[in-house]
């Protein structure tokens, strides 16, 4: 996985990540694990035009991804829920590796605090991993503000809108980061843009960067560990 990623000032949305797949592959197949959350699939339903797209549903299996699952030459895109909705985990490895091998990009919605012991996305070989950063340091706050992050391959760089933020060294060696793209495709590409200009929520995302310092990856494991009684 590439360390280009983008803290973003809303939610992350289905229909955003979709789009880039449809617009790189240019086919309308959109395969959605049936392990989301409820909620989640209502948005899906909401914000996909199905007169445009081809969106399947596909139950899980003893509570996994069926393995086993052929994706079409139409496939533009497989999206998944890490862990499932009700709470099982599993490799999707080699899922991964048939959907791209059948040329479909590959999104993971991932629980942030399971990845301190899960194995993560991008060591599977997602293309585009997104998440809701509530977890990490923002209040409930009766349902917002919060953050969502997403982090994507070199190669998708381009389909990202807003700011990408990317990681550097200044003339001391020292690490940084840096912008190293803006592209506010709302202005330049108009009717042919994935996404809707979104409001600035750069406190949380600043909160959530410190949230995580403070724990560094030991603490984060045991976070993410059940304690002992």
């Amino acid at each position: 996985m590439s360390k280009i990623c983008q803290i973003s000032g809303k939610k992350v949305q289905f229909g955003n990540n979709v789009s880039k797949a449809i617009n790189k592959t240019k086919r309308d197949g959109v395969i959605v694990s049936n392990g989301f959350n409820p909620n989640t699939k209502e948005v899906i339903n909401t914000l996909v035009d199905r007169s445009k797209f081809d969106i399947k549903f596909v139950d899980l299996v003893d509570y996994t991804f069926p393995d086993d699952y052929i994706f079409s030459e139409n496939d533009a895109a497989f999206v998944v829920s890490l862990p499932h909705y009700e709470g099982s985990a599993q490799d999707l490895t080699s899922i991964v590796h048939n959907a791209k091998a059948a040329g479909a990009v590959t999104i993971c919605y991932v629980d942030p605090s399971m990845l301190g012991i899960l194995k993560t996305p991008g060591s599977m070989g997602f293309d585009i991993v997104v998440a809701e950063g509530q977890s990490m340091g923002s209040p409930l706050s009766f349902g917002g503000p919060t953050v969502g992050w997403f982090a994507t391959k070199k190669e998708l760089a381009r389909l990202v809108p807003g700011r990408i933020i990317g990681e550097s060294r200044d003339a001391n060696h020292t690490k940084t980061y840096v912008m190293t793209l803006r592209a506010r495709e709302q202005d330049i590409r108009r009717e042919k843009a994935s996404s809707n200009i979104c409001t600035n929520q750069t406190l949380n995302a600043v909160g959530s960067t410190i949230h995580l310092s403070w724990l560094g990856p030991v603490s984060y494991t045991h976070l993410t560990l059940p304690t002992k009684a």
